[in-house]
């Protein structure tokens, strides 16, 4: 029955390409997005590719464990964040989200023009050996990392070019033809490749952060104390605001609380420590729980099930 519930939601997210519904399709049926992931690469392992609509800034902060490559088709006034980085984004824009990493779009509820934009998941698994044996596949994403900027800019030429490419495979994966998996895998991985050819040549350039905000500031610190007991005045002390402005700030930029932001940061970056097998009292440790009945509680209200409970699933 379980299986039979993910296949569903896994049909209706790619009927309705909208990334914001799947959010509210997970909810009721209390389904995690890191479960419904790990699910969607047992379905379809190694490599998925989506063409992904949305119109409203209703897409939450997330992470996940595997990488994720951005092409933005359309949209205007995109804003997005990653960690404490915030970048702006456009038609050509492309951006590389390395597992583990909160990020999130900032769309203005007054555009008319829908944020548009082909994805590339890489099970992390999987493209760890590809760029074992193959290094320059991984290229962009190292180039990225070592720069700490994560958006590049490719030209009204290449971009056709990329587009073209990025179509065929979309088709590719909604036909489900014999060998698609393969066919999908293989060119998704030479594209990579030919942007980091690109890239090395100097047809792609870094598209740079912009100037940070208090927001970024807030996210930084928060960031940098996560293992720590961190309060509302803590922080509004360390960007010389008030408390008020400081909720307001991010009420208006992420649509929930500072105290849920955090909570959502530590109970994220609690179920990837489960998975890498480190015990509870590390995990408490290092995600600023207190002790582990408050951990307990918090994970249970979020998961519906116990840590413990949710390492013997995965």
């Amino acid at each position: 029955m379980e299986k039979l519930r993910m296949q569903e939601i896994l049909n209706l997210y790619i009927q309705n390409t909208s990334h914001a519904d799947i959010f509210d399709i997970l909810s009721p049926h209390n389904i995690s997005l890191d479960d419904f992931h790990d699910y969607t690469f047992k379905v379809h392992p190694g490599v998925q590719v989506h063409l992904e609509i949305d119109t409203i800034s209703s897409i939450r902060p997330h992470l996940h464990r595997f990488y994720e490559v951005i092409f933005v088709v359309q949209g205007e006034n995109i804003h997005y964040i990653l960690d404490s980085q915030h970048y702006k984004l456009k038609s050509g824009s492309i951006f590389f989200i390395p597992p583990e990493h909160i990020h999130h779009p900032l769309l203005d509820s007054t555009n008319t023009t829908p944020y548009k934009r082909y994805v590339i998941w890489f099970e992390s698994k999987f493209f760890h050996q590809i760029c074992e044996y193959l290094p320059s596949v991984g290229y962009l994403f190292n180039e990225c990392e070592r720069k700490n900027d994560y958006v590049l800019q490719c030209s009204d030429s290449d971009y056709m070019d990329l587009l073209t490419s990025l179509q065929i495979l979309c088709k590719e994966n909604n036909q489900d033809k014999f060998g698609w998996n393969a066919k999908i895998a293989l060119d998704a991985l030479a594209l990579m490749n030919q942007l980091g050819q690109s890239y090395f040549n100097n047809s792609l350039k870094m598209n740079t952060s912009t100037k940070p905000t208090k927001f970024d500031e807030a996210i930084t610190f928060i960031n940098q104390h996560i293992c720590e007991h961190i309060t509302l005045e803590d922080i509004a002390q360390a960007l010389f605001i008030s408390k008020s402005s400081l909720s307001h700030l991010f009420q208006n930029s992420v649509g929930i609380s500072v105290y849920q932001y955090i909570q959502q940061k530590r109970l994220l970056k609690a179920k990837l420590l489960i998975l890498e097998g480190e015990s509870m009292a590390n995990i408490c440790e290092q995600c600023g729980f207190a002790d582990y009945p408050t951990f307990y509680r918090a994970f249970k209200k979020k998961y519906g099930m116990s840590p413990k409970e949710y390492k013997n699933t995965f």
